[in-house]
Parts: C-alpha cells; sequence; structure tokens
C-alpha cells in the first residue's frame, strides 16, 4: 500500500505527496487509475536505473532509497509513471527489476 513507503508522505485531498529535501514525488488513485508523478526524483527515463542521479543531488544515497522504493511499487501496482523532463517519453508502464527496470513507453496525448 502507498502507506507502507514511510511516515514521510503528506496527504492533500486524498492524494499522497512526498517531500524529500528539495525533490518531490506525487501518487493519484482513482479507482483502477494508479498515476506516479516521480517530479526531479527521476526527472526523466534514463535516471530510472538506482544509481543515476543528477549532478546536483546533494543527498545521492536518500535519493536511491526512495527512487528504488517509487519504482518497485509502480511496477508492482502496474502504475502510469510520468517524467516530467524527458522529451522522447513522457510516460509509461515499468517492468521488470527495480533497480534497472523496463521501460513500456505510452502516448497520454490521445
Amino acid at each position: 500500500s502507498i502507506a507502507a513507503l514511510d511516515k514521510s508522505w503528506a496527504q492533500l485531498d486524498g492524494d499522497l505527496i512526498k517531500i524529500l529535501r528539495n525533490k518531490e514525488a506525487f501518487l493519484y488513485e482513482d479507482g483502477d487509475s494508479k498515476l506516479t508523478y516521480f517530479g526531479d526524483l527521476v526527472p526523466n527515463t534514463f535516471y530510472l536505473k538506482a544509481g543515476y542521479l543528477t549532478a546536483i543531488d546533494t543527498y545521492p544515497m536518500e535519493t536511491i532509497i526512495q527512487k528504488k522504493k517509487l519504482i518497485k511499487q509502480a511496477i508492482r501496482e502496474k502504475r502510469l509513471c510520468f517524467f516530467s523532463h524527458d522529451m522522447k517519453i513522457g510516460a509509461a508502464f515499468l517492468s521488470g527489476d527495480e533497480s534497472n527496470p523496463d521501460i513500456e513507453p505510452v502516448n497520454v496525448n490521445e
């Protein structure tokens, strides 16, 4: 469940927002629809690999731990994931291993 990730999730109008020092992630559920917005935690699909971090990440170990948790949940719950800084893949489903997930792009503009 979402609450099982950890106690640092805040609830706002039924949606969960994760504040991770200088980053945030957003989880949304509506019936069978489950969405994950990774924000700057995973700005594009290149950064899905656990050890791939932005150069300005000041808390790299914390980022790796949170990324793995969110990616594992996205795979397990078949969540549609959004990447705000990816020029080619704006949304995708993830599968496989959370340390190096497979990416199944989805065209959400149709």
